[in-house]
């Protein structure tokens, strides 16, 4: 079996056109609390495990908007973690785009305490999540020893 045969579990949200709120979709969500600071964790304001083809899961599912519209998948976030952010090596040119989305510049949050304004990154949480949905879309029998 290829692996753009398989199905995958989704369990981000849907972007909808016009929505006024860009974010996560679901798939990363931002826990706020008081003390410490804000974090983001894995989402699940909207419980969703969606069966899709490999190649929408990958290349195409929208998964992320930065405050600047650019739209992420999973294939945009994984590749640009593992070749430019320190996951295989770091890479000294990097697109605008992900240094903002990075760097919190870009992602939509924004706290100020203490008279001091902090920005925060989903893109650790959103990978942990996108490892989740490897998780429940291989069942055990692909794990174990042949």
């Amino acid at each position: 079996m290829q692996l753009s045969d398989h199905k995958m579990t989704s369990t981000s949200g849907k972007k909808i056109k016009g929505n006024i709120i860009k974010s996560f979709y679901g798939l990363a969500s931002i826990l706020a609390q008081v003390d410490p600071n804000p974090v983001f964790v894995p989402g699940k304001l909207i419980p969703r495990n969606e069966i899709v083809s490999f190649e929408y899961w990958w290349n195409q599912e929208i998964i992320l908007t930065d405050s600047n519209g650019h739209d992420f998948t999973r294939r945009d976030i994984v590749l640009y973690v593992a070749n430019k952010d320190g996951g295989g090596h770091v890479d000294s040119e990097v697109k605008n785009e992900f240094y903002t989305i990075k760097s919190g510049q870009t992602s939509g949050i924004v706290f100020v305490k203490g008279g001091i304004t902090y920005t925060f990154s989903p893109l650790i949480a959103t990978i942990r999540q996108i490892a989740q949905e490897v998780i429940l879309s291989f069942p055990d029998e692909y794990l174990k020893e042949k």
